[in-house]
This record gives C-alpha cells, sequence and structure tokens, in this order.
C-alpha cells in the first residue's frame, strides 16, 4: 500500500509501482497493490479542531510494516519512519499537515502513536539527500535498519546520515508525547557498529 503526492499530472502512486517493479510482483506472487489515496478513508482526530482522512486497509492491517526510505527531507531534516506514515493519508490529509499553524513536525508523531507500526523497516540500499523528490542525490548505501521501535529507528537512521536526532524536531515531539529517550546511547544497536556506517 502506498499514497504517493502527485508530483505531475498521471504521475503518482501506479507509476511508482510500475518503476520499481511491483506489478511483476504482483503478477508473480499475487500480492496486492494499492493506491491508499484512493481507498475509503476514516477521520482520525490530530487535535480537538483537527481530524486526517486516513486509508482504512491502514487501520485494519493485521500486522502493519511501514518501509520508508533512508533520506534527507527539505522541511524535516530527514524523511524516515514517523514522517512515512504521510502515505497512509488521503491528499486532503497531506494537504492539512502543511498547514503554517501546525507543521508537519507536530502532524505526524501525533498520527504514529494512533497507527503505530509493529515493524519499521528502513530500506538504505540507497540513501537520498537532497529530498525528498526525484531531484536528490542517490548514493548506494547498502544498509537496512529495522526495529519494533518507530523512534528507535528514525534515531538509528538520521545517526547513519549524520543527523543527531535530538537536532530533528518531530523526533523531539514524538520523544516527549511518548516518554521516551531521543539519546541514541540508550538504545541497543544490533549487527555491524553504527560507526562503520557513518
Amino acid at each position: 500500500g502506498e499514497g504517493s503526492v502527485m508530483m505531475e499530472k498521471g504521475i503518482g502512486t501506479q507509476s511508482a509501482f510500475k518503476g520499481l517493479g511491483y506489478e511483476k510482483l504482483s503478477a508473480t506472487y499475487g500480492v496486492i497493490l494499492l493506491d491508499l489515496n484512493k481507498s475509503k478513508s476514516t477521520q482520525i482526530p490530530l487535535y480537538e479542531d483537527v481530524s486526517i482522512p486516513v486509508a482504512q486497509e491502514a487501520l485494519a492491517a493485521d500486522f502493519f510494516i511501514n518501509l520508508p526510505v533512508l533520506k534527507t527531507h527539505g522541511a524535516t531534516a530527514v524523511s524516515l519512519g514517523i514522517k512515512n506514515l504521510k502515505g497512509v493519508m488521503k491528499i486532503a490529509g497531506k494537504k492539512r499537515c502543511h498547514s503554517p499553524k501546525r507543521h508537519l513536525e507536530f502532524n505526524f508523531p501525533i498520527l504514529a502513536q494512533k497507527i503505530y507500526p509493529q515493524l519499521t523497516v528502513i530500506d538504505g540500499i540507497y540513501m537520498l539527500e537532497k529530498g525528498p523528490i526525484h531531484i536528490g542525490n542517490a548514493t548506494r548505501k547498502n544498509i537496512i535498519i529495522a526495529s519494533w521501535d518507530i523512534l528507535g529507528v528514525d534515531i538509528v537512521g538520521a545517526a547513519v546520515m549524520g543527523f543527531d536526532a535530538k537536532d530533528v524536531k518531530h523526533l523531539n515531539f514524538f520523544a516527549s508525547r511518548t516518554g521516551s529517550s531521543i539519546d541514541i546511547k540508550d538504545y541497543e544497536i544490533k549487527g555491524l557498529p553504527l560507526d562503520e556506517e557513518i
């Protein structure tokens, strides 16, 4: 399931599925591809006066796997697990999150609490710098970062790209709302030592 932003007329989720070879995956293994922009939605309250439409499939999933890409972002510094949840919103919800009153850094952490994924896997086979759109610079990184803890995986992903999570507003906001640590030293990292990845 994906709900891509429409970059140009006719270029959106279906184009992404085709370009990434997902249609072949679907034909070979029977995987169902869902354009979440076209799904029925349920209104999820973010604040007392603001709610956003979220695709019903994301809310009804028995096991929700969040699969972001390792990338930077002009507005939020990094776009990892928490920010990636924008894909489950309908177009109207995506636009609402860019409100000057409550910016991106404050919307996604609340959404992440309401539809917390059971597993987040950051695809860092390629890392995108100067993202989030197609004009960014892709660099082969050959890394996968995974955790049941969406904040923990984002903290590590940020570190791999050279960001201290303490300097990323939406990660700090999520940590403060959940009573979690924002310090990478408080997280157990398995696999290759982090200093080999940076």
